[in-house]
């Protein structure tokens, strides 16, 4: 191809692209579409495929970028991976590679749609290092009428060697599950609660019956270790396989030894390539005059507060990290002595994805405020005492050290009196002695005379 008719493609190709974001502005107003919406419009996908899902250090994957039920143009691929597991050894020549993304940019010579259904390119990887690598991209489309196109990315998950975490964390549970056990028939607690994939929230704790996590498209079930603290309850899991793109909810059951007691926990999965929208963390969560324990932590959500006898309702200040979420508040009004449970509720921008935060407030009575004042009234005499010992002591000390800095300066005054004696005696006698000399120089002169 001539340099000329490849430079009037370029122009053709930025026209396109102007044009295609000046029609999606046009089509954002619009109130419906006829093509690429719908139904359709979630079948459309680009697909990462590997070669090799389980390869060893040093070996070569071969990554291809697929279209399926989409016919494109023109377009740019954003491909990430990871840089410390993966490196990129072969790559087209309209690529870049910047830390741990590929940037790729493709259109079709003759500016007509390609099929559906058909490699866009392939790029070679070299593994480094043993770990999970996770391997996703974001895409811009367009077709031959220079119209963007919404499609999903069907991203791909390799494991380079053996699965040290796995191993690891195995070898953790069976160190410390011994200290963790008990052989009390009426428990029904678990002593472990893991997942195969990072990211669950809150830290495990027993007495915390509800956790979260989001995970990518790609994954169609999770590992699950559930370890019970009395060996002979019995744990069911349901609901950790074929996981559908959305919500998900995993649950455990455990029963205790003498099957008279029950714990259900419950992980709520979101599957999803879009995080952003699956966000229903807070940025912040306060009560306005009263303190929070502990402070907030995004992977807390559990909280305990005290209030006075007088409190009648909480103003609770909630904002969420995603600014089109919703946040509902419960509980925060008509306080009884007491604990209450107030319940911060997130649902994130995907409308399903939600995370509860839960604050336990104790609302004194006025016996524990009677009681809560005289122990007050105590330490801040124990307080005032001790700072009147504390002064005391330090005027003691300042009356010793004026006694000593006083008798110090006797002493002083006595050594230069005692000096100045001495230099007084001296000075008589060295005038004697003068005079004595005078007297015999006149007699021995009188006496030749």
């Amino acid at each position: 191809m001539s340099a000329k008719k490849a430079w009037v493609i370029i122009v053709l190709f930025l026209i396109l692209v102007v044009a295609s974001n000046y029609c999606g502005f046009v089509n954002a107003q619009s109130s419906s579409s006829e093509e690429g919406s719908g139904a359709d419009e979630k079948k459309s996908q680009i697909v990462l495929e590997v070669d090799e899902k389980n390869p060893q250090t040093g070996e070569e994957i071969i990554l291809s970028i697929r279209t399926k039920n989409v016919s494109v143009a023109a377009g740019t691929l954003w491909i990430y991976f990871a840089s410390e597991n993966l490196e990129v050894i072969e790559k087209p020549e309209n690529s870049n590679v910047v830390n741990n993304t590929i940037v790729y940019t493709w259109f079709n010579e003759n500016g007509k749609n390609r099929s559906d259904d058909f490699v866009i390119n392939q790029f070679i990887f070299k593994a480094k290092n043993n770990g999970i690598s996770l391997l996703t991209a974001q895409a811009e489309l367009f077709n031959e009428q220079g119209e963007q196109l919404k499609v999903n990315v069907q991203s791909v998950e390799i494991q380079i060697g053996e699965d040290i975490t796995q191993i690891q964390n195995l070898a953790e549970v069976e160190e410390g599950i011994q200290e963790l056990q008990t052989d009390d028939e009426n428990n029904s607690s678990l002593a472990i609660l893991r997942l195969n994939q990072e990211g669950i929230n809150p830290v495990f704790d027993k007495n915390i019956k509800e956790y979260y996590i989001t995970i990518p498209e790609n994954i169609d079930a999770l590992e699950v270790t559930a370890i019970p603290e009395n060996e002979n309850s019995t744990v069911t899991i349901t609901g950790n396989q074929n996981l559908k793109n959305g919500a998900n909810t995993i649950q455990i059951n455990v029963q205790s030894e003498n099957e008279k007691n029950n714990s259900q926990y419950q992980i709520f999965v979101t599957k999803t390539n879009n995080t952003n929208t699956a966000n229903a963390n807070l940025e912040t969560l306060a009560i306005e005059n009263v303190t929070l324990s502990p402070d907030y932590q995004e992977e807390v959500t559990n909280y305990t507060a005290s209030v006075t006898n007088d409190v009648e309702s909480l103003n609770i200040l909630a904002i969420p990290q995603n600014q089109n979420a919703k946040v509902t508040i419960s509980g925060n009004d008509n306080l009884k002595e007491g604990d209450n449970t107030v319940t911060v509720t997130v649902t994130a921008e995907n409308g399903v994805t939600f995370k509860k935060y839960g604050i336990i407030v104790h609302k004194m009575s006025e016996q524990e405020m009677k009681e809560q004042e005289e122990k007050s009234q105590t330490e801040q005499n124990q307080n005032l005492l001790g700072i009147t010992n504390e002064t005391e002591s330090t005027n003691n000390s300042a009356v010793i050290d004026n006694a000593k800095e006083i008798e110090q300066q006797q002493e002083e005054k006595q050594e230069a009196e005692g000096i100045n004696y001495l230099f007084g005696i001296g000075g008589v006698i060295a005038i004697l002695i003068v005079i004595g000399v005078v007297i015999i120089v006149i007699r021995k002169r009188n006496k030749y005379e």
